[in-house]
């Protein structure tokens, strides 16, 4: 019940409760009748306005208990008057607002304690990712550490490996061992003190070991025999020599350290480092400005022969002759058998056995750059190709002794350009039998459709012709020189960059041979030097063709150079060269050339 229903001008009206009625009394009426009325069992009662009273309700008092009793046995009378009611609603509002009052700084102190809770957390979250971070900062630090020390270590072992290879196979090449005392005491020696003097001393010197010109990668070597110029005075030839290398842009930075003298008319040139040499060596036009004619020695390779080789891992499929082998041989032959300081580079690879055998493996030489790669492979006694093994062994090459044209039937001949001579030569059936027919100065012609030389094609004749032509003049002058070979024969072109030069390589069962067919024309309107100058370069191609192919193919090829020249020589030329005695030397240069390659004249005595 709320104070606005109470009249105000009635202040002494009362509220009395007792036998669970309520009721309002006004204060000028009986209050034993109020009592009266209010114990009766009347729910709801109205009463006249003139009686005092507004509104009476009685509230049933189901299950409730009763009200308590007085002391007397009278029931308890509660009286409130409606000033003390309004009295205790204001101090109970009075209390509500002191204590709303009293929260809200318990609130904003909460709020803040909250706050300074989530920045005290979030402060925590980052020193912890701080300090994780330097943790993880520290780690890879020291990972670095350990990964730099690795590596260091890593260097100095492979080094250390590379010289105590490099120790051993000097020592394997060099050193002589001297017999024990029990190899002594079983070869019948008995005397004891004998045997102990032929010891070796702990304290004896150690013993100097001789490097070899070979194994000195820092040099090349240049045979001199045909140079005419300055070859003894190695001062000079220094000079000469530098000055030469500094006219070409490509061999800047090389210098020339000294000269070494070697048998035979060699010399070993010696450069500052193992790179200068390489370049040297491969950019030799150098050596030909400075001494035309010399002869730079190709790098050493070291052969080993490979057996058991399964002929699925190395043979071209796509070709399947039984004898060509892929062309990624040698390098899979690196990766295969390289290990840590061991590089196994592989310059050039051949098939040694027949190659129509029926067999699924076979025998081959592979060269390798490195001696050293060579010596560990045939210690270790086998090699890899792909996933099939190999046992090795050291390649002894066999001597041939015996000369090409006991087997082979090869025809030099001039034929002057003349069309008759040349059709009358291809189709002599007598001639059907042999092997090649060199011609110099064969009959061409010029296609109408194409502008290009042309030469008449035979069936039982394959055409070998220069692999470089004239670029001006007459088609019929676009070459000089070209090989006409059996077309039962396997043969191949051998570039050669001269339009006066054909070179074709002939393989048949028994032996490999390089035929060449090479002409001169000694045209004297270009002047006596030039004439020789021409000679010398024709000749020098000639030793590079036969130089690479020997690289590539072994030095047990044959060679047979049919060449026109027209140089007059008493070894040849016979009553004529030695009347005419300005032309009785002109051959020197051919001479000096058949001695360094070791020809021999096929003409009769």
């Amino acid at each position: 019940m709320h104070n606005n229903e109470i009249d105000n001008e009635n202040a002494n009206d009362t509220i009395q409760v007792g036998g669970g009625v309520v009721g309002i009394q006004n204060a000028g009426a009986d209050a034993g009748s109020g009592a009266s009325r209010a114990a009766s069992g009347t729910s709801n009662v109205k009463v006249g306005e003139e009686a005092g009273w507004s509104i009476v309700t009685r509230a049933a008092t189901r299950g409730r208990g009763r009200p308590p009793k007085a002391t007397n046995g009278t029931q308890a009378v509660f009286n409130f008057t409606a000033k003390q009611s309004a009295e205790t609603t204001r101090k109970r509002r009075s209390i509500e607002a002191l204590d709303e009052t009293t929260a809200k700084p318990d609130m904003a102190e909460q709020v803040a304690q909250l706050k300074d809770l989530v920045l005290q957390l979030i402060r925590q979250q980052k020193e912890e990712q701080q300090r994780r971070a330097g943790l993880e900062k520290e780690e890879q630090q020291r990972r670095a550490g350990l990964e730099s020390k690795l590596d260091e270590l890593i260097k100095y072992r492979i080094e250390d490996r590379k010289e105590l290879e490099r120790l051993r196979t000097l020592l394997t090449e060099n050193s002589v061992r001297k017999p024990t005392y029990a190899n002594m005491v079983q070869a019948g020696v008995q005397d004891a003190e004998t045997a102990a003097a032929d010891l070796p001393s702990r304290r004896s010197s150690p013993r100097t070991t001789r490097i070899r010109i070979e194994d000195d990668k820092c040099s090349i070597t240049i045979n001199t025999t045909r140079v005419k110029g300055e070859t003894t005075d190695f001062t000079k030839v220094k000079e000469n020599l530098q000055r030469s290398i500094d006219s070409y842009n490509v061999l800047n930075g090389v210098k020339i350290v000294c000269l070494r003298p070697l048998p035979a008319d060699r010399i070993n040139v010696v450069f500052k480092s193992e790179a200068e040499a390489t370049r040297a060596r491969e950019h030799k036009q150098w050596i030909t400005m400075a001494m035309p004619l010399a002869k730079v020695k190709s790098e050493e390779w070291y052969p080993i022969k490979c057996d058991m080789v399964s002929k699925r891992a190395v043979m071209d499929a796509a070709i399947n002759d039984g004898r060509t082998l892929r062309t990624e041989v040698c390098n899979e032959f690196k990766e295969d058998n390289s290990t840590e300081g061991i590089d196994c580079t592989a310059h050039k690879v051949r098939w040694l056995s027949k190659a129509q055998s029926q067999k699924a493996t076979g025998s081959l030489v592979i060269w390798l750059k490195n001696k050293i790669s060579a010596e560990h492979l045939l210690r270790a006694g086998q090699v890899m190709f792909g996933a099939y093994g190999a046992f090795c062994s050291r390649y002894e090459q066999a001597p041939n002794d015996g000369l090409c044209y006991n087997c082979n039937t090869i025809l030099h001949y001039n034929v002057g350009k003349r069309k008759q001579v040349q059709w009358s030569l291809l189709n002599d059936e007598e001639l059907a039998g042999f092997d090649a027919i060199a011609v110099v100065e064969p009959y061409l012609y010029r296609d109408l459709d194409t502008d290009e030389p042309r030469h008449e094609n035979y069936r039982q004749w394959q055409p070998i012709i220069p692999s470089t032509q004239r670029p001006d003049g007459h088609a019929r002058h676009s070459y000089r020189a070209m090989l006409w070979l059996n077309a039962k024969l396997q043969a191949r072109a051998v570039p050669v960059d001269s339009y006066d030069i054909a070179a074709a390589l002939i393989e048949t069962a028994s032996a490999k041979v390089l035929v060449i067919a090479a002409y001169d024309p000694r045209d004297m309107a270009r002047g006596q030097s030039q004439l020789t100058e021409d000679l010398m370069r024709k000749i020098q191609l000639v030793g590079e063709t036969i130089d690479t192919i020997q690289r590539i193919e072994g030095t047990e090829i044959d060679v047979i150079l049919c060449s026109d020249f027209n140089r007059y020589d008493p070894l040849w030329g016979g009553e004529r060269a030695l009347n005419d005695a300005r032309r009785s030397r002109e051959g020197e240069l051919l001479i000096d050339f058949a001695q360094e390659y070791r020809l021999h004249s096929l003409l009769p005595p």
